[in-house]
């Protein structure tokens, strides 16, 4: 958030003009956290430390570059001199709570924002390291939050290139398999990856839905974020029954019917990966730039699909395709 905000801002600059000020050298080591230059970020507020021992922003910008760079024993003792300096600073509860749960800890990250938002109740960094504390109750969400955390610091390149040496690596394993006519393990690869792309995609909505019944989580929740949540998971439960009924029906029964069920299933289940990216209350004003009108249109016209396959299915194949080519689409400009 800092860093956002100041990024703009010439910091050199304002050091050259005034190189005796810790708090500059603290506010430009986050701008280097931001941009994944953990080295340059710990040499920064190790310089403003050496002006003023005891600047939190600078503490807590070395606690945070530490935690990076690995060298947790080192942040563990900056966070407990900035306790010590201030013990009832949010940013600094904050600043232990987002790195006990990029190490896993999230029950005793949970304590650290309850207590920043204590001192705090509006405190945005204190309340979303809330929600994720919370959601990592949840396994499977824990597992990919880890992931994201090591894929982050790995940097944009791993980000964008990770997820399409996994699909090619994935395509090679089901192509041997099949070449050696292991029809059961190219259904199980295929079946894995197709679990672990559909769970990352739709992971945050159904831990967002878990924390509905949570009595702390609920609160932390926005409203856009409650029925984001409320709507995907939806779509998977109607889809998930709409294939399970499909795949039920006996052989005897109508193959046309059994297969409308089955696309349709398919299609509801596809929904909840946009249905998760919009912003409630719905407001078509408000939406601008193709980033928030593809979902928005990828809805609308999954729904209509629906519709016509009710009463004019060969008109709802058409609007399949263009769904799912629109859906790819929107998939792979999200990596």
């Amino acid at each position: 958030m800092i860093a956002q905000v100041l990024r703009p801002l010439n910091l050199q600059k304002a050091l050259q003009l005034n190189p005796y000020n810790a708090e500059f050298y603290g506010l430009l080591a986050y701008v280097l956290l931001q941009t994944k230059e953990f080295s340059q970020a710990l040499e920064k507020a190790n310089e403003g430390l050496a002006i003023e021992g005891d600047n939190i922003t600078c503490l807590n910008a070395r606690s945070v570059a530490l935690n990076k760079l690995k060298q947790t024993d080192a942040a563990i003792e900056t966070m407990q001199s900035a306790l010590a300096q201030d013990p009832d600073n949010e940013m600094t509860h904050a600043t232990i709570g987002w790195n006990l749960l990029e190490k896993g800890r999230h029950k005793k990250a949970m304590g650290h924002f309850l207590e920043a938002l204590r001192i705090h109740p509006n405190y945005d960094s204190a309340r979303s390291g809330l929600k994720e504390a919370l959601k990592s109750k949840v396994p499977p969400y824990r597992w990919l939050l880890q992931y994201s955390f090591w894929i982050q610091n790995k940097g944009k390149k791993w980000q964008t290139f990770l997820p399409i040496a996994l699909y090619i690596v994935f395509r090679i394993l089901i192509y041997i398999s099949s070449e050696a006519n292991q029809g059961s393990l190219v259904w199980l690869l295929g079946g894995l990856y197709i679990l672990l792309v559909v769970t990352s995609w739709t992971i945050n909505s159904i831990a967002n839905f878990f924390l509905l019944f949570n009595r702390v989580g609920k609160y932390a929740l926005t409203v856009s974020e409650k029925w984001t949540a409320i709507t995907s998971v939806a779509a998977l439960v109607s889809g998930l029954v709409l294939v399970g009924v499909s795949l039920a029906l006996p052989t005897a029964t109508n193959s046309a019917y059994s297969e409308s069920l089955l696309i349709g299933g398919v299609v509801l289940l596809s929904l909840a990966l946009p249905l998760s990216a919009l912003q409630y209350p719905l407001n078509l004003r408000s939406i601008s730039g193709w980033r928030k009108w593809f979902p928005f249109l990828l809805v609308l016209t999954g729904i209509t699909g629906l519709l016509a396959l009710l009463v004019l299915p060969p008109v709802a194949m058409t609007i399949f395709i263009g769904y799912g080519l629109a859906f790819l689409v929107y998939n792979w400009t999200r990596i």
